[in-house]
């Protein structure tokens, strides 16, 4: 037996179908809202709120540089797997580098992604942290600190 799964439009997703030719966009299926602030884009509003954290942290003289979206490169056996862009890397004051994931929500492949990143962390970033950010009651938790 075969299931219905027609889609169901507003009258607003109908129109603009037929002025584009492209299906309406259902947004984000884990319900992450993209966000703007300073004019840069973010996946998430809880990633935007962080970063604005780490703007007040680095008006204070705590951190001296913030890099958005830093690209590390993943390989296995010397053979390229994917690039995984980690949310920040940090220059703290004392000059010490740290590489900051915000998560809402942890899924298999960022848990696998992850992984990968700390064992190559020391060839990725020599004596750099990592940090695994969380939003818990309102305040960002760091909940995994990893250096090799």
């Amino acid at each position: 037996m075969k299931l219905n799964t027609q889609e169901v439009w507003t009258a607003e997703e109908y129109r603009h179908y037929q002025k584009t030719k492209q299906k309406p966009s259902k947004g984000n299926k884990y319900g992450a809202v993209r966000a703007e602030w300073n004019g840069r884009k973010f996946d998430s509003t809880g990633e935007r709120d962080y970063a604005v954290e780490l703007d007040l942290r680095k008006q204070s003289g705590e951190i001296k540089k913030v890099q958005y979206q830093y690209k590390i490169v993943l390989e296995a056996n010397g053979q390229f797997v994917c690039n995984y862009y980690i949310d920040f890397r940090l220059v703290m004051a004392d000059g010490s580098i740290v590489l900051a994931e915000f998560k809402g929500k942890e899924l298999p492949d960022f848990k696998i992604k992850w992984a990968m990143v700390k064992t190559q962390l020391s060839d990725i970033e020599p004596n750099a942290t990592l940090w695994l950010v969380k939003k818990q009651d309102g305040q960002f938790v760091t909940v995994e600190t990893f250096k090799p």
